[in-house]
């Protein structure tokens, strides 16, 4: 079950976008929530489950991605750009997330209501799915 045996098994197309919709579905999950949902019923399935699993995937996939077919020599800058990537795209990521939730609050700005959590994790789910579409024309079948 690790990424890289799943990549040997299924390509890193199957493998990546396979992480980026678990990473989907756990957002879409938090779409679900309530003042009332319980952690075991809400949060861990989303949270635990589909984010930890997904991403734990996907990161290690898209490494895989990235230094395929880079000659040895160069195998340090092609980890180094996929990293900076990661970590742009992550806090970029953030921030979009985090801005829906500010604009569901309003200019109020009160405590946060499920309304605007919801728009975070519409956007949250967003994202993954859009990285999902460029890994199935961005990447090989099988590298």
């Amino acid at each position: 079950g690790s990424p890289p045996g799943l990549v040997d098994r299924s390509g890193l197309r199957t493998a990546g976008v396979t992480g980026l919709l678990l990473v989907a579905a756990g957002f879409a999950l938090l779409l679900r929530l309530d003042p009332d949902t319980g952690y075991a019923t809400g949060l861990l399935p989303a949270v635990e489950v589909c984010f930890g699993l997904g991403m734990g995937i996907a990161y290690p996939v898209f490494t895989i991605a990235a230094v395929s077919g880079v000659d040895a020599a160069e195998q340090g800058v092609a980890a180094g750009v996929q990293s900076t990537a990661l970590q742009v795209g992550g806090g970029l990521g953030l921030a979009l997330v985090s801005g829906a939730v500010a604009f569901g609050l309003g200019p109020e700005q009160g405590p946060p209501t499920m309304d605007a959590l919801h728009l975070g994790a519409a956007v949250g789910t967003a994202l993954p799915l859009l990285g999902a579409a460029v890994a199935v024309f961005g990447l090989g079948r099988r590298e």
